[in-house]
């Protein structure tokens, strides 16, 4: 139809005018976002924004030569030109869910003096810049590179880094020097191929570290000693029958479930502040008694193990709410218990225990006291008589 507009034909022209725009603010702002713009490539005038034509009316001390935020977030990107480098205040990088093969080299990464975040996830990277972990490298706080292809974290030198999340890429190994990381508070490495973790870092992990996430990997075994700020630990779906949680006075969260534990972790006693507690589809045949003594502990997820009997004693733990039991061959506790509510279970079990001596009433002589007296007094009359 004559005069019909075609918004298929002037949508390039309108995304071109809006970033136009975006790039005017940015030279305001010194932050530009351009999150899903459907962008095959960053306009040139993001690595010059002080080349930007400003408004007659701007002020120029109300503006900025160089960006501090640039959120690329939700595009098209295939790579990262080396242009980055002319940023020398970028503070924040996100380059999110886009389609990156390719970062720049170290040298590039270098120059930016002041990034402290970078976020990379859902990419298809395949490896980091070699030497982006070593001296010179960006004062880093938080590095995500989630959902790419890493084979390789090179990040032992990013000694400011607190935040790293590399789950869900193919990692097989960790490199030496994590535990050198004194900032880190939080580890994210799910769904990896690790087969284990290095002895420098569970033997002296980083002491500001507070959540470690290594569920679905291929770990046999997890000994951590000394976390005494670990307030998470999770993990679940990997071959672990060794797990030791020594000296994590902290912990506050323990998700093992779908390993081959056949015991308590060693260390469980020690960890006081555990209030949840996840040890589903394991091979635990048996319970501690002392473990009532956990005074935090609020729910136990027991359900899918071995456990053939119930300590008494565990009727008295004194803030559990929610004990999960089911898929364990319990067969001499009636089966309407593991169903009901865990206060009823509870109290069954705290019926079992044996009972315990009456405490003397009150005025009444301490046991064997009657009898000395009586001794005492023969003797008495038998000396006059």
């Amino acid at each position: 139809m004559r005069g019909a507009r075609n918004d298929a034909f002037f949508a390039p022209a309108r995304v071109e005018r809006s970033v136009a725009a975006l790039l005017v603010g940015a030279r305001q702002s010194g932050s530009l976002n351009l999150r899903g713009r459907g962008l095959a490539e960053l306009p040139a005038a993001t690595w010059d924004i002080g080349s930007v034509p400003l408004p007659a009316d701007s002020k120029w001390w109300e503006t900025r030569e160089t960006l501090e935020k640039l959120d690329a977030s939700e595009n098209a990107l295939v790579e990262l030109p080396d242009a980055v480098a002319a940023l020398p205040e970028l503070r924040e990088l996100d380059l999110t869910r886009n389609r990156l093969h390719t970062l720049p080299a170290a040298a590039c990464w270098s120059a930016l003096a002041c990034l402290a975040s970078v976020r990379l996830d859902f990419n298809e990277l395949p490896s980091l810049p070699e030497g982006l972990g070593e001296a010179g490298a960006p004062p880093l706080v938080r590095l995500s590179v989630a959902h790419n292809c890493l084979t390789s974290l090179p990040v032992g030198a990013l000694t400011k880094l607190q935040e790293l999340d590399a789950s869900h890429n193919r990692l097989q190994a960790l490199p030496p020097g994590l535990g050198a990381l004194t900032q880190l508070r939080v580890l994210r490495l799910a769904t990896n191929r690790l087969t284990r973790l290095p002895p420098d870092f569970t033997g002296a992990p980083p002491p500001e570290l507070s959540e470690l996430d290594v569920s679905e990997n291929a770990l046999d075994e997890l000994q951590l000693r000394g976390a005494a700020k670990l307030r998470v630990l999770r993990a679940a779906k990997n071959k672990l029958r060794v797990l030791r949680i020594d000296g994590c006075e902290a912990l506050c969260e323990l998700v093992a479930a779908h390993n081959g534990l056949e015991q308590l972790p060693d260390g469980f006693e020690s960890a006081a502040a555990l209030a949840t507690v996840d040890l589903s589809n394991n091979k635990i045949a048996a319970l501690r008694p002392d473990l009532a003594a956990s005074a935090a502990l609020q729910r136990l997820d027991l359900s899918n193990n071995e456990l053939r009997a119930l300590p008494p004693e565990l009727g008295m733990a004194p803030s559990l709410t929610h004990l999960l039991l089911q898929g364990n061959p319990l067969r001499t506790l009636p089966s309407h218990l593991l169903s009901g509510p865990t206060s009823k279970l509870l109290a069954y079990l705290a019926s079992r225990l044996p009972p315990q001596p009456a405490p003397p009433s009150a005025g009444a002589p301490p046991a064997g006291a009657r009898g000395i007296g009586s001794l005492a007094h023969s003797l008495t009359r038998s000396g006059t008589e």
